[in-house]
């Protein structure tokens, strides 16, 4: 087991707290000089290309020909009973805190998050997410599950773990079935892409299923402007890693080892 650092969007901070979010894909980083092999496809009669079968996840093959399962690259990142301690957008309502080193040792005010609006302080800077120190993390997660699979293998219930949530009457001809989102925030925004001109509506933002939901966002979140370029990042089916996890509202040095196992 190991404690490790691990960033999210906005929204799915909120899915998180909102307890919608229990399982998150991360796209498996394949070393220079290695390429990839679906040995699933390439040997079926042999490999049973199941999930719980490692042998069928694919092997890295190094310039020397060594052999690299994709299992145990992904077991160098995750790994079951793992513990990640949350970073999001962040800043600090102290007095004179105008840098993360002063936000540490800031004697008054408090920590306040991008993702829950703090009123009191609508003029604060907030730091990214990747400059969080983990003792102002909130929210602990406990690898339950690890799985390698390419990223167009979602299930319907995959991506409603991921944090897709429905709503009736709001996709399709008229907007009469129930439409798909990962993020709802922006319904009543204002925006060019709004049907009537004016703010967006839950049919300018709905998908048909969780999985096109999942696929929109996470096009959008590793690039906004994804629909000039090509397929996105669903499109391109890269190899990830699925975590499974439990969620705890705390921050990780809050908590014994056990109780977040």
């Amino acid at each position: 087991m190991a404690d490790r650092p691990i960033l999210f969007s906005g929204p799915m901070i909120q899915a998180l707290l909102d307890g919608r979010k229990t399982q998150t894909r991360r796209v498996l980083r394949i070393p220079k000089g290695f390429t990839v092999e679906n040995l699933a496809e390439s040997n079926p009669g042999y490999y049973s290309g199941m999930p719980g079968d490692a042998s069928s996840w694919g092997d890295n093959f190094a310039d020397d020909g060594g052999p690299m399962s994709l299992w145990e690259l992904a077991s160098l990142s995750f790994a079951a009973g793992d513990r990640l301690w949350v970073r999001e957008t962040w800043s600090h309502t102290g007095d004179g805190v105008f840098e993360i080193h002063q936000a540490r040792i800031a004697p008054t005010g408090r920590v306040i998050y991008a993702a829950t609006p703090a009123p009191d302080a609508p003029h604060a800077k907030y730091w990214p997410s990747i400059h969080m120190p983990r003792e102002f993390s909130r929210l602990t997660l406990t690898v339950s599950d690890v799985r390698v699979e390419r990223l167009g293998d979602i299930s319907e219930a995959d991506a409603i773990a991921e944090g897709a949530t429905c709503r009736l009457e709001c996709s399709g001809c008229m907007g009469r079935y129930p439409g798909w989102s990962m993020d709802w925030s922006a319904v009543d925004k204002p925006s060019r892409f709004a049907r009537n001109g004016g703010v967006l509506s839950e049919c300018d933002i709905s998908h048909g299923t969780p999985v096109a939901a999942f696929a929109g966002f996470i096009n959008e979140l590793h690039d906004p402007r994804w629909n000039l370029k090509g397929d996105g990042i669903f499109g391109q089916n890269p190899w990830v890693v699925a975590l499974t996890f439990t969620v705890a509202k705390a921050n990780i040095d809050a908590l014994p080892k056990s109780e977040a196992a």
